[in-house]
């Protein structure tokens, strides 16, 4: 949407001037902004011509007599066949010559292999090594996220040092991206645009936000969707699927965020097949993140205050900063601010809740941790023009998750696991943070996993994951969704694990760009058997805050 886009690039360049004045400051902050706004310009799924059409799943002629599950899924699952790479091809690569893309056939459901099959996206990098080594499969985040649209941005800065060794693979995981069917929710989409405001439980917006999202179930069902077959164990069977196809005896993973807890699944149900893995922002298995996501965001807050308070500049500009937020949080609970969407002439209210919300989606990112005390202290004085501008950014990120998949995962694993009532308690019992339950909707989403139609995961699924495959765990100091603690965590039970814990890192470290995270990677990759040379680690300094 024009409209959308041009509003973007004004507040774009109206929040970089408002907090970072000079040049290299600002360069640096649009650069990161400019990775935010780029969403707003990838099409959404579905709705543009070189993207095939979702098809129904394909059923399998029945047999006279009934196979055993394994015989039947081994029957649906098909080798790679080559499909046109519908994205553009990056600068210096070349369609044939250095990737292929493929279409993998898979069961939707595995216990039940007769119902039908779906078709993943596949697209294999190819090494310029004349004997390649063992394959890096790239695990993409969400649950619901695009494996090849993400992976397609790590390429020249992550990604493609690898391919000096080995084979990179790129998969839009089921009911992701390019793959078919789509497990997109076009219905709730469309209404954020309409609206261009957070999904307030105080009016009507997040109640029609869930209803479209109910009328996206209902669609999906409709076109014979089994939503208990979209959850991180069937994912886990897909990536082995394609290792399969592709004809590779073992490989590398590396995910993070969800692609970590896609990665731990793999580990414990796939583990024959993988050399080693890398997890960053890891939320392990026995980790629930709804019950847990008050600790996350105290943990978070209280990280960031710590960290002011041990940076001398910091501490003396801003003494008070925990309670310079509180005070604007009571503020602004009480007489919430209204502050413009991004569609022409919207203005949207912004309570205390949502100011904690927005300070945490901006603790993602490690460019932006520098400045948020003077945001915070901006705002105590009264400017929320830099909170206003930073709305606009966490309020829309285009369609870059598909809904579908990512609600299956969450109700399924998550909610199917606590309750409304649980997480409320969280949250109340760290008062400051009590009003961050009414403005995320939880009521809400689990009303929805209740007619979602999910089926809650095995409980076995839910233990921690025990192995002795060589992993690399990174973890963000100041991560906001996957404290570093759960890092160590899901450590704690891998017996041949190597952890780090970066400063001034949020929500991924190596695939955010940190350098030496990413040399620790590589030096993993080449010999995921050896702890690797940890001394630019004791070279990172602490985060230095930015104050004038």
């Amino acid at each position: 949407m024009p409209e959308v886009d041009a509003q973007a690039r004004v507040a774009r360049d109206s929040l970089a001037g408002l907090l970072y004045p000079t040049p290299t400051v600002r360069a640096t902050f649009e650069g990161e902004l400019a990775t935010i706004v780029a969403a707003t310009n990838q099409p959404r799924a579905g709705a543009v011509a070189a993207t095939p059409e979702p098809t129904p799943s394909v059923p399998i002629p029945a047999s006279a007599t009934p196979e055993p599950a394994a015989v039947a899924t081994a029957r649906a699952e098909q080798g790679a066949v080559s499909t046109p790479c519908s994205f553009d091809i990056p600068g210096g690569f070349r369609e044939g010559k250095h990737l292929e893309c493929f279409y993998v056939t898979v069961p939707e459901n595995r216990a039940a292999p007769e119902h039908g099959t779906l078709r993943l996206l596949v697209v294999r990098f190819k090494s310029r090594a004349p004997q390649a080594a063992e394959p890096l499969f790239y695990l993409s985040g969400g649950p619901g996220g695009s494996g090849v649209k993400e992976g397609l941005g790590l390429l020249s800065a992550v990604l493609a040092p690898f391919l000096s060794a080995r084979d990179v693979i790129l998969i839009d995981q089921r009911g992701t991206g390019r793959s078919q069917p789509s497990m997109s929710c076009g219905e709730a989409y469309d209404l954020r645009i309409e609206f261009s405001g957070r999904r307030k439980k105080t009016d009507a917006r997040i109640t029609k936000y869930y209803d479209a999202l109910r009328e996206c179930a209902r669609r999906l069902q409709e076109d014979g969707r089994d939503f208990s077959a979209y959850n991180t164990v069937e994912n886990a069977a897909d990536i082995d699927a394609v290792r399969r196809a592709l004809g590779y005896k073992k490989f590398l993973a590396w995910g993070a965020s969800y692609g970590a807890t896609l990665g731990l699944t793999l580990m414990r149900n796939h583990g024959d097949h993988l050399s080693g893995v890398i997890l960053e922002a890891v939320a392990p298995p026995q980790i629930n993140l709804l019950k847990e996501r008050a600790f996350a965001v105290d943990h978070a807050l209280g990280t960031l205050f710590e960290g002011c308070r041990s940076d001398a500049v910091c501490n003396d500009r801003y003494p008070n900063l925990e309670q310079d937020l509180y005070k604007t949080v009571d503020r602004l609970n009480k007489r919430p601010i209204d502050v413009p969407g991004l569609q022409a002439g919207a203005m949207v209210k912004i309570d205390g809740g949502d100011l904690v919300d927005l300070l945490i989606a901006s603790l993602y990112s490690s460019e932006m941790l520098p400045y948020l005390p003077k945001m915070i202290a901006n705002m105590n004085s009264g400017d929320y023009r830099a909170l206003a501008r930073v709305y606009q950014f966490a309020d829309f990120t285009g369609d870059s998750i598909a809904a579908g998949m990512h609600f299956a995962v969450m109700c399924a694993e998550e909610a199917a696991h606590t309750s409304a009532a649980e997480v409320r308690a969280g949250f109340e019992s760290r008062s400051q943070l009590s009003s961050i339950f009414a403005s995320n909707g939880y009521d809400d989403l689990f009303d929805l996993c209740k007619r979602w139609g999910t089926i809650a995961v095995a409980d076995a699924q839910l233990e921690p994951v025990t192995s002795s495959i060589p992993t690399l765990v990174l973890n963000g100091k100041y991560d906001p969704v996957t404290p570093a603690v759960w890092g160590d965590l899901a450590a704690a039970t891998l017996s041949n694990s190597y952890v780090f814990t970066f400063d001034g890192a949020g929500h991924g470290v190596a695939v955010a760009g940190q350098r030496c995270a990413l040399s620790l990677v590589r030096a993993f990759v080449k010999n995921p058997a050896a702890r690797p040379d940890e001394k630019c680690v004791t070279t990172v300094k602490p985060l230095k805050f930015f104050v004038d």
